[in-house]
C-alpha cells in the first residue's frame, strides 16, 4: 500500500471481546472530515453489530483515532452553513 498514489485511509479496525462485549479500536491515517467521517463511523459500527451478532457477543466500544483529520475546500461553505456562521 505504501508504494500507492492514495493509500488507503482506514488503516486498522483492532477487534476485542471482553466482558461478552465486542470492542473496536479503529485507526485512520487520514480522515476527510465533511465526506466520510459520519458515513465511515455508521459503516464500522454497523459491521461491529453484525460481527457481535454473529459471534454470539454484545456490542460494545469503538475508540476512533486519526492522524490526520481535515475538510477539504469544496466543503468548507457547506461545514459553515451547517455550523451556521
Amino acid at each position: 500500500d505504501i508504494l500507492l498514489t492514495d493509500p488507503p485511509c482506514l488503516r486498522s479496525i483492532d477487534t476485542r471481546v471482553q466482558d461478552n462485549k465486542l470492542h473496536f479500536v479503529v485507526y485512520f491515517r487520514s480522515w476527510d472530515l465533511w465526506g466520510g467521517f459520519p458515513a465511515n463511523l455508521a459503516g464500522i459500527q454497523a459491521l461491529k453489530e453484525y460481527m457481535a451478532g454473529a459471534i454470539g457477543v454484545e456490542d460494545g466500544c469503538m475508540i476512533v483515532e486519526s492522524k490526520g483529520l481535515h475538510l477539504y475546500g469544496y466543503a468548507e461553505d457547506l461545514a459553515k452553513m451547517r455550523l451556521m456562521r
